[in-house]
């Protein structure tokens, strides 16, 4: 049974005797999926697509400048328009049948006695008979899938029941974009296929796309998507005779349904690699290389090569996974998530690091997020993992919120690390607390200055950062040393007075 077309419903004996066409360029294959009754003049707003609009066109009577820019409006979105007349208005305006024309609409006058309720029942009734044949065809081809699904162990089976189904030319890929199967003459050049993948990757697509598929002008994409994830993609080419016309609403529901079936079969596969790097992965956090040609192997699946650099970052579990793969699809095409217990584990290639940094502030407002140096080899691998989880349980520890860079932090750690050791207690005793006290009394900047000049070349550059005259500076130096009786000039007094300001960083911090 094919879809309610305004064809049909001339062929409808009582919608014929109330409700005649008056537009010669209608499009009457235009396909009727809902019965929406307006009568506001941005009656566009509320039209998605496939209605057909019944309206006594009151909202105009009273205004008749703006129907011809809302009508133009809704003319875009709309399937048909029935207009009663001799209600509010004599004849339908010809500014409004010129549109209708401009875009295929049909515009039918509607007899003042009809009732809208009447007219709308019948228009549903054609509905909701194609609705219920195609839910029963449906049910009859889910049974099929169930089938096959038992039966035979693999995702292009199931392709092969969509491919009896629809003569479109079918393709089947994984989460990688490697081709799995192809049904229907699918036997594309290497180049074409690649063209479909790009476009795929290309463009960015809200969740709702993710569960009803998306359509492009040379495909139709569905995906199979389960547990926050997309495990594969299922490309359905039109056939010459769809190329000026809409995915078939019932092909599309039928795709669906395919890319549901397929994406349980792909889950396995997808699992069963997940425990297997997560596997390699474990050995390779304790130092062992016994089977890291499996894991080169494995990681060339992704996009990785050897001789790239790549970087670890530790997402916290609070970071909603489903977030931080749309995050990672976004900024590193390339990219591995492993999921440990209290981390999220996400590899990428170096060359994608300054770009995938720029947004993790405004993404991420919340977790902590550890980023560490890149890496070149596997046995590189446990050391800057170690680094990334010291830096990840200090941050915790200090409840420490943000991106971390944990070379940045490494004076900053240490200073945590050992704050209770008896060398950070004396620092902190003799020189920190003193220095902070004088700032707290006389609203001074004595710990400023000295990360000012920590991190300038020289004193000069240090009164520019803060603004002051050099003598400022000069003066502070002086003070810094009679309180505490460290003198800058001299080496040892340096170091100490060097940690001092780490502390007072990692306190602030």
């Amino acid at each position: 049974m094919k879809p309610v077309t305004i064809k049909q419903l001339q062929t409808i004996k009582w919608f014929n005797e109330r409700a005649v066409l008056v537009n010669k360029n209608a499009d009457l294959n235009k396909i009727v999926q809902h019965v929406t009754i307006m009568e506001a003049p941005d009656l566009w707003e509320w039209c998605k697509g496939g209605e057909f609009v019944l309206t006594t066109w009151h909202a105009f009577s009273y205004n008749p400048e703006l129907q011809e820019k809302c009508f133009e409006k809704l003319a875009q979105r709309i399937s048909a328009i029935g207009i009663k007349t001799k209600r509010f208005i004599d004849k339908i305006p010809q500014s409004i049948i010129d549109i209708a024309d401009k875009y295929g609409i049909a515009v039918f006058e509607i007899k003042r006695d009809v009732f809208f309720r009447e007219m709308n029942a019948v228009i549903n009734n054609e509905i909701q008979n194609y609705t219920t044949n195609v839910l029963v065809e449906l049910n009859s081809i889910f049974q099929d899938f169930m089938q096959k699904s038992v039966n035979e162990n693999h995702a292009a089976a199931i392709l092969g029941v969509l491919g009896s189904y629809i003569k479109n030319p079918l393709l089947l890929f994984n989460r990688r974009f490697e081709f799995l199967a192809g049904r229907n003459n699918a036997s594309l050049k290497p180049k074409t296929v690649e063209n479909y993948v790009q476009k795929i990757k290309a463009h960015e697509y809200s969740r709702d796309v993710y569960y009803k598929g998306c359509q492009f002008p040379d495909m139709n994409l569905f995906f199979c998507y389960v547990r926050d994830t997309i495990v594969g993609y299922l490309v359905v080419l039109p056939l010459a005779e769809d190329k000026e016309s809409h995915f078939d609403h019932k092909k599309s529901l039928l795709c669906q349904q395919t890319a549901a079936f397929l994406a349980i079969k792909l889950w396995e596969s997808y699992d069963d690699e997940k425990k297997l790097i997560l596997k390699l992965w474990n050995e390779l956090k304790a130092g062992d290389l016994t089977h890291q040609k499996i894991l080169l192997d494995k990681v060339k699946e992704y996009g990785f090569e050897k001789k790239d650099r790549y970087n670890i970052i530790l997402f916290s579990k609070s970071i909603a996974m489903r977030k931080l793969k749309l995050y990672c699809e976004k900024y590193a095409r390339q990219h591995l998530i492993i999921e440990e217990d209290y981390w999220n584990v996400v590899i990428i290639q170096n060359k994608f690091m300054e770009i995938f940094k720029n947004h993790l502030d405004e993404t991420f407002k919340n977790g902590r997020i550890i980023i560490t140096p890149y890496f070149e080899s596997l046995a590189e691998i446990s050391a800057q993992y170690n680094l990334a989880l010291q830096t990840a349980k200090l941050v915790a520890q200090n409840k420490i919120n943000g991106v971390i860079d944990a070379v940045k932090w490494i004076p900053k750690l240490l200073c945590l690390r050992y704050q209770d050791a008896p060398e950070a207690v004396w620092i902190r005793k003799n020189i920190l607390r003193p220095l902070q006290e004088y700032d707290s009394k006389y609203h001074y900047d004595l710990l400023g200055t000295l990360d000012a000049i920590f991190n300038t070349q020289t004193l000069e550059e240090a009164a520019k950062k803060l603004f002051v005259h050099i003598n400022t500076i000069y003066y502070r130096v002086k003070k810094i040393e009679e309180i505490t009786g460290k003198n800058l000039n001299v080496y040892n007094d340096r170091y100490l007075l060097l940690q001092a300001s780490f502390m007072n960083a990692a306190q602030k911090d």
